[in-house]
């Protein structure tokens, strides 16, 4: 399930919380995905790591179920500097609100940083069958007191085939998988599987964007 999702970069302010509304019938907690738990420290989800050793912040492999590449802007007032990385989505334990959620965006050029977002998976109601949401907060960017981290472009794919799973099976030989993806509705309504962007600015405002895919399967 690959989504992709862009903000013009001439909006001021800066996204918050972004949330993506995914049809019914389609199961991400019932997949192969998700098989371990990305348990952060709440103090890490205000901080920047600057060459963090530790490999998807010390969260287990078994846990990533996206992976991507984004594209944003660190803005230092009045300067902006563009900004590459990846994008790792991981699976969390069950709270109250549902499955929670850990996106860790990992600068490659020019700045080499860690970021860790909270969110999580929950059910929707309507037309829609879940929702992923992810809280992007200000986050400062030491020793500049005054910056801020614009995302711009997000591409994730969900169940992506670079995912590998480990475990340790029978005297100690590790055992390697690609874990199943997401699981697909058995009908599909007509015109495609409707998916919905909400996005909660630093300002106050919001923005929503819709989108059909393509439906796999025969329609209703």
């Amino acid at each position: 399930m690959r989504l992709h999702i862009q903000i013009d970069r001439r909006v001021a302010a800066v996204a918050r919380t972004l949330r993506v509304h995914y049809p019914r019938g389609l199961d991400l907690i019932g997949s192969g995905l998700g098989l371990a738990e990305c348990r952060l420290e709440r103090t890490t989800f205000a901080e920047v790591f600057i060459a963090n050793p530790h490999r998807l912040g010390g969260c287990p492999q078994n846990a990533v179920i996206a992976t991507g590449t984004v594209v944003g802007e660190v803005r230092l007032d009045p300067l902006t500097i563009g900004e590459v990385g990846t994008f790792t989505l991981m699976t969390g334990p069950f709270g109250d609100d549902g499955l929670e959620l850990v996106g860790l965006v990992e600068g490659i050029n020019p700045f080499g940083a860690l970021l860790a977002y909270q969110g999580e998976l929950r059910e929707a109601g309507g037309r829609y069958g879940g929702t992923i949401e992810m809280r992007l907060p200000w986050i400062p960017i030491l020793p500049y007191d005054t910056a801020d981290v614009a995302l711009l472009d997000i591409e994730a794919t969900i169940g992506s085939t670079d995912i590998i799973y480990a475990r340790e099976g029978v005297r100690g030989v590790v055992q390697r998988w690609r874990p199943e993806g997401p699981r697909l509705p058995t009908k599909c309504a007509s015109g495609g599987m409707p998916f919905e962007v909400e996005i909660d600015f630093s300002d106050g405002s919001r923005t929503r964007a819709r989108a059909k895919a393509r439906c796999p399967l025969p329609s209703r």
